[in-house]
């Protein structure tokens, strides 16, 4: 019975939808940020759903739901890390991929998902961010 019960929400796993969160009142920023999930969408041929304007994923709220799997792309300030006691050289370790920064801000990717993409597709995705 378990084993049925597993069958029937293993499809809710496998075709949930990529979040991607962001909270940053620089307009150049957010600018990126809006080209960056729409390369994202088109690279890894998802659709994603954009939180862009909530208050919810603001800052270290944004690094617990992205290392949590809650999101799976963010955009921070870099000093957050600083701020947090964090050091910015082993994000890696805490389980965050740096996918390109602009203007002391991050773009950031859960490094499990990452994993999940192959190299091949990750590599395209990461030299399109770059080109933003």
């Amino acid at each position: 019975m378990k084993k049925l019960i597993f069958l029937l929400f293993l499809p809710l796993f496998l075709f949930a939808d990529i979040k991607f969160a962001s909270f940053v009142e620089d307009s150049e920023i957010k600018e990126f940020t809006l080209k960056a999930a729409d390369v994202i969408d088109t690279e890894l041929n998802i659709t994603i759903v954009g939180n862009f304007d909530s208050r919810i994923y603001k800052d270290e709220a944004a690094l617990y739901a992205l290392k949590n799997g809650i999101i799976k792309f963010t955009v921070v300030r870099k000093e957050l890390f600083a701020e947090l006691g964090l050091s910015f050289e082993e994000m890696k370790e805490y389980g965050f991929e740096l996918l390109s920064q602009q203007n002391g801000y991050l773009l950031l990717a859960q490094s499990r998902f990452l994993e999940t993409l192959g190299q091949h597709k990750k590599t395209k995705l990461i030299k399109r961010l770059k080109n933003i």
